[in-house]
Order: structure tokens, then sequence, then C-alpha cells
């Protein structure tokens, strides 16, 4: 690894001046992430990927310069390039400083929780601003394939949802308010565990390399999974921060419970890749999920009905647009 630093250091025009490298280890991307020390003691992002990933790499780094005018708070891409002799590919970022959600929440009150989630709401609504390419195929046929591939697997993942035959049978019913649905951009990745806190403020989103294209409203089936667990003020503050100063509009609740429904089955097949605690953690998380929806005889979670009215008008009392 010290070879491909040096290289860097040596070809990068933005790292001449890097004066440290710490390694970045959390998260479950494939790259390898530092955190770059410059000698004006500004700090940036270096993710290291395999040169097969070249394409997928750039993409991200012009996608991050097409999201700047919307104005969110996301890391400014500064380079990127390829090595061919050391079979490698990287991109040069902007730090976000401040500490993952995931670990600050818990230490903010309901109300800051909240607010945080407003926040990266308002930002989530910025990035979805962005359409998609011309020749990128409508987002339900996608969709609904992706879906198909996963239950496939699903079946012989090991594993099993209480009711799944019910959720499928959701899912087949409710398939069809995909239709028409817009394709934008998706950060496909949104929860806390790749959002940024500072000083119990939101400071930005990160973690841009599983973007995809299709319907905006996909983007909150990451809530669900992996910031529900963590804080409902939390996730209050993002949908209804989404929408703000709109009401969340019907067609949302369908919407979401469609996605979040085809996302057990994925999650369940993504546990064939995890070591015996961490599958088992998702397991617990895909049953918590369905019990939210009653397995899905409803849209809203549970969650969500419980503490709507206190929510919304803590919205109208303390939030600007």
């Amino acid at each position: 690894m010290n070879g491909q630093i040096e290289w860097l250091r040596s070809k990068s025009p933005a790292l001449r001046s890097a004066v440290g490298f710490e390694p970045i280890t959390n998260g479950f991307s494939t790259d390898r992430k530092y955190l770059v020390q410059m000698v004006s003691e500004e700090r940036r992002i270096l993710r290291i990927a395999d040169q097969s990933n070249w394409e997928r790499k750039r993409s991200e780094f012009h996608i991050l310069h097409a999201l700047q005018p919307f104005g969110a708070s996301i890391p400014q891409p500064i380079e990127y390039g390829i090595s061919e002799d050391l079979q490698i590919c990287y991109i040069l970022l902007s730090h976000i400083d401040g500490e993952v959600a995931r670990d600050m929440l818990p230490l903010c009150t309901e109300e800051e929780q909240f607010f945080i989630g407003w926040q990266a709401g308002q930002d989530l609504r910025k990035l979805h601003q962005l359409h998609a390419p011309s020749g990128i195929p409508a987002w339900n046929s996608r969709a609904v394939q992706k879906h198909a591939r996963y239950l496939e697997a699903y079946r012989t993942a090991g594993s099993a949802i209480p009711h799944d035959e019910k959720i499928m049978a959701f899912v087949e019913v409710n398939k069809a308010y995909l239709r028409k649905r817009p394709n934008r951009f998706q950060h496909d990745d949104f929860h806390v565990g790749n959002l940024i806190v500072k000083d119990k403020q939101y400071a930005g989103t990160i973690d841009f390399d599983r973007f995809d294209w299709g319907d905006p409203i996909c983007d909150f089936c990451k809530l669900a999974l992996f910031s529900r667990e963590v804080s409902v003020p939390f996730c209050f503050g993002q949908i209804i921060g989404y929408f703000y100063p709109r009401k969340i509009p019907p067609e949302f609740w369908t919407l979401y419970a469609v996605y979040v429904a085809m996302s057990l089955f994925s999650a369940v097949v993504w546990t064939a890749q995890m070591g015996h605690e961490q599958r088992q953690e998702m397991l617990g998380r895909v049953q918590l999920i369905a019990e939210d929806h009653l397995y899905f005889e409803r849209m809203e979670p549970v969650w969500f009905s419980q503490d709507r009215d206190k929510w919304e008008a803590f919205a109208q009392s303390h939030c600007q647009h």
C-alpha cells in the first residue's frame, strides 16, 4: 500500500503537499479510504479502488461536480486518476469535518436529533434535483427486474422473514405504483452511518460510491434499515424536512412501503456475505421493519403514526424553510 501512496504523491498535483495518510476503516465500501493531512492543515479524503472500478469512480467524480450547484453539504471533487501499472484508480475529495451521525445522535436531545434529520432531509431534496442522463432506462423496469433477481436469491439464502409470502404478495399488488416515477439521482445509501454531525448540527453527507438513478423516494429505504434503530426523532426530521413546507403527500407512504418491503429481501440476501453477529443484527432489523408495518397491512409505520402530531407541531414552531 505504501507503494500506491508514494506513486500518488509523485503523480498527483493535489497530493504533492500531503504530509500524512491515515487509514479509514469504518464502513462497508471496498474502497481503501484515507484521511489526508495537507501541509496547509487542510484535510482531504482519498479513496483508492481497483482499476476495474475506473468508469464508476470517474462517474462518481463527475456526479459530485454536477451536484455542487444545488447547494447541498457534500464533498467537493478535487481530482481523480488511474494507474494501469498499479492497477488502481482513485478519487480525491474535500473533507467534511465532524463525526458520524450514528455515533453522535444518541448524545443529543430528541429535539436536536429531529433538527439534524430535518437538515439532512432538506439536503436530500437538493440532491434529488439532478435528473438522470437521457440513456438511463425507465426506473420501473429496472426496479421490478432487480426485485425479481433478489427474490430468486432470497429463496436459497437460508434465512426466512416471518410471513414472507404475505410481504411478497404486498409488493406484487402494489408495484404498479412504480410506473412513471421520476428518474433522478439517488444516493442509495442515505442513512446515519453516512451523515456527518458537528456541534450537534448536521454537517453533510458522504460516501457517494453506491449512487444510482431512479425514484427519489427509494432513497428513504435506508432510513428504515439503519436510521430508525438509532433515532426515531431523526427519522421524523428527515421525512418532514424533506417535504417542508408542504405536507407529506399521500403517495409517499405507499411508495415508501413498497420500496421498504422490497429492501427486506435484498437485505436478507446480503446477510449471506456477513459474519454471524452482523447477520443476526440484520435479520433483527428486517423483522422489526416488518413489524413496524404489521407485515405490510399498513403503509405508514407504527412509530410514525404514534408521534406524528408531536413532531409536525414541533416543525411548525421551530423550523424555518
